[in-house]
């Protein structure tokens, strides 16, 4: 799966039980403990139960979560027969889980929270001496894969990556065209917060390497 740059926030709903929330992050994926324990049959954390160790469940913001593995580990410790069908269904439904309902879980950046490529440019060349222009940075971009076209007279679209990993959003605009009414709609392409500090990254000359120490000539 492609690199995330957001949490995905998932609720499927475990027929006649209830609803369970998930949170995928990259390589994570973590359960509020409420609706694991609730759902599973199992007492909530602290009742006698010391397999996890003290920091577990993870504390988020006043809310509880289990990581998948200690969830599953505290299904097989209970071993009943609801906590036992609880993980079976979690596993079964976590193998239905691809970019598509990753896709469909992900708040895209509204451009609001973003600059125009021109805002951009004089962004990098002012605050981060990053000498680049409008132009030069959108062949920046290109050059990063970030967006795309299949010909100048085409517009630019966003890539896959630079989409989920929240480093380009897009903007709804209208602009002049040869058409009935006189316009045509456009995405803008915009760099998002995220977009910029790795463009930073990728612009910012590397350090020259320092000049290896002069070694004397052999006499012989």
């Amino acid at each position: 799966m492609v690199e995330l740059a957001q949490p995905r926030k998932l609720v499927p709903r475990w027929h006649t039980h209830g609803n369970l929330l998930l949170v995928i992050d990259g390589a994570y994926t973590y359960l509020r403990a409420d609706d694991v324990e609730q759902l599973a049959g199992i007492p909530p954390w602290g009742e006698g139960d010391t397999v996890l160790g003290d920091s577990w469940p993870l504390d988020v913001e006043g809310v509880h979560f289990y990581l998948l593995d200690d969830a599953l580990r505290r299904c097989e410790q209970h071993g009943t027969r609801n906590a036992r069908e609880f993980a079976a269904w979690l596993l079964d439904f976590l193998a239905s889980v691809d970019d598509a309902v990753l896709e469909n879980a992900h708040r895209v950046v509204p451009f609001t929270e973003a600059l125009t490529v021109a805002q951009a440019a004089r962004d990098l060349t002012r605050q981060h001496d990053i000498r680049v222009n409008r132009k030069q940075l959108f062949a920046a971009l290109d050059d990063l894969d970030w967006i795309g076209r299949n010909s100048p007279e085409h517009d630019w679209v966003i890539s896959t990556e630079a989409h989920a990993r929240d480093l380009l959003t897009l903007r709804e605009v209208n602009i002049p065209a040869p058409t009935r009414d006189g316009q045509r709609r456009y995405l803008q392409v915009h760099v998002t917060r995220r977009g910029l500090a790795e463009l930073v990254k990728a612009l910012t000359p590397a350090e020259p390497q320092p000049a290896p120490a002069h070694l004397p000539t052999p006499l012989f």
